[in-house]
Order: C-alpha cells, then sequence, then structure tokens
C-alpha cells in the first residue's frame, strides 16, 4: 500500500515508519508538503495530523497551515475521493473539523476508541490488513 503521513513530531513518524515495513510511506512534517505529496501521487490511506509546528499557535494568520488546510486542498484533489483519511490527532475538535471538511468524499476515521499514548506502539500492519480487506469489500 501507499499511505501518506502527514506528522510534525519526529518520534511519531520514526514509529510509523518501524511499523509499516513492506509499504510505501510518503512523510510530510508541513502541510504544504503534504499537499505537493497529494498532487504527485496516489495514496491508498492518508493520515493527518491538526496540530503542525509553531503555525499552529501563530493567531495573528488568518488561514494556518494545519490539518484543516490540507483537508480543504484534498477535497478538490478528485484522484483521491473515496480513500481512507485517519485523522490522528490528539486535538479532538481538530480531528471533528477534519472529519467535517471531508466527510462526504472520503471514508474518514477518527481513532477515538484507542489511548494515543498507545496509538503508536499498534502494529500498522493491523490497520493496513483491515484497509486492504475493507476496499476489497468496496470492489
Amino acid at each position: 500500500m501507499r499511505i501518506m503521513f502527514l506528522d510534525d513530531m519526529k518520534s511519531r513518524r520514526d514509529t510509523f515508519q518501524k511499523n509499516a515495513i513492506g509499504h510505501t510511506v510518503d512523510f510530510a512534517i508541513t502541510a504544504q508538503e503534504a499537499i505537493k505529496h497529494l498532487k504527485d501521487n496516489e495514496y491508498d490511506a492518508i493520515y493527518l495530523d491538526h496540530d503542525l509546528e509553531e503555525d499552529h499557535y501563530q493567531v495573528n494568520k488568518d488561514e494556518h497551515e494545519d490539518g484543516r488546510f490540507v483537508a480543504r486542498a484534498l477535497r478538490e484533489m478528485v484522484k483521491h475521493h473515496g480513500k481512507i483519511v485517519i485523522v490522528h490527532s490528539l486535538n479532538e475538535s481538530g480531528r471533528l473539523n477534519i472529519k467535517s471538511i471531508l466527510n462526504d468524499l472520503f471514508d474518514v476515521w477518527l481513532p477515538e476508541d484507542v489511548k494515543f499514548a498507545n496509538l503508536w506502539q499498534l502494529e500498522v500492519d493491523v490497520l493496513l490488513g483491515a484497509i486492504q480487506k475493507f476496499n476489497k469489500q468496496e470492489e
């Protein structure tokens, strides 16, 4: 599977990469990097974080380049419509905002039932296997 993973925390990226053996993962740290990956490639699954680095906390900006910014750009990329988007942010309102932006065009998953402290310790293959099974059922 090909996955785009947006997160500004190195430890999360490293853990995801360690557990995603056998899958192609394109990592993005900023909203602009994520949008470039999404424009250039087609993905089976897209992971979005909401709060990204210092940009999220700069209150003087009209438009924060956070996960919502990526979600709005993603709506325009028809090649990704119907794909799975997993919003893994610790920010509950951010998760819900991203879901509301994408819910009509994507299968949006909010891993609320998983304690976030343990999320990065889960075997990525288990989740990816579930995504593959889901995709086969849709065909």
